[in-house]
């Protein structure tokens, strides 16, 4: 499936780069779009089947500021595109056994969400928690909050609490919260107190803290 679409994907953009009349540009500029849409729900489809079908990997040491700091340069380019200012906070350093490669990509999917919902102009800040109990990883954003109505759903397939004019499958969240299920982390959301935004937090217990290193 991915295949024929990333051919459609290239075919589309071939033709939006053409020189074309007003109406077939907005035409072609509606195709590529769909494409592009359609490219990513594929995606994330197979990563949801990836996702339940995996087993969990062997744990390792994994440093959280180091791995919050790569997460970052990552996604630099989409905030740079969105006009969104990254910004990295550690409380203190903190080690913990686990997945790198599967944190990292739990925690990029909470990224991407927060870069996506906040305006131009706004903010994200990626925080590491560690109150010498407990390690944990905040998302911090300052979009438009979730209904309180809409909070027990986000976690469901396709359910998209998002304003219009945001692009998303509905699916980012679901693929996070199995990820997190299956690897023995808590994922949770709630609207920021005082500000307009959402706090995604992944907790990753008490039990598979291996150590906090100054």
């Amino acid at each position: 499936m991915r295949t024929p679409l990333a051919a459609l994907q290239i075919q589309a953009e071939n033709l939006i780069a053409t020189e074309l009349p007003g109406q077939a540009r907005e035409l072609a500029d509606e195709l590529h779009g769909g494409v592009r849409r359609a490219s990513r729900l594929a995606s994330q489809l197979l990563e949801m089947a990836r996702t339940e079908g995996a087993s969990v990997q062997k744990r390792s040491d994994v440093d959280l500021a180091a791995l919050a700091t790569t997460l970052l340069a990552d996604f630099y380019p989409l905030a740079e595109t969105r006009n969104v200012q990254l910004a990295m906070i550690t409380e203190a350093p903190c080690v913990i056994s686990g997945d790198r490669d599967t944190i990292g990509k739990l925690a990029g999917i909470l990224l991407d969400n927060a870069i996506r919902y906040s305006a131009p102009g706004g903010s994200v800040e990626l925080r590491i928690v560690n109150d010498g109990t407990t390690c944990a990883m905040d998302v911090v954003d300052d979009g438009p909050g979730i209904p309180d109505e809409a909070m027990p759903f986000i976690y469901d397939r396709f359910f998209r609490a998002a304003p219009q004019g945001i692009e998303g499958t509905g699916l980012g969240l679901a693929i996070a919260k199995s990820t997190a299920d299956k690897h023995g982390f808590e994922l949770k959301h709630h609207n920021r107190h005082g500000a307009t935004g959402v706090i995604a937090r992944i907790d990753f217990g008490r039990d598979i803290i291996r150590t906090a290193q100054a």
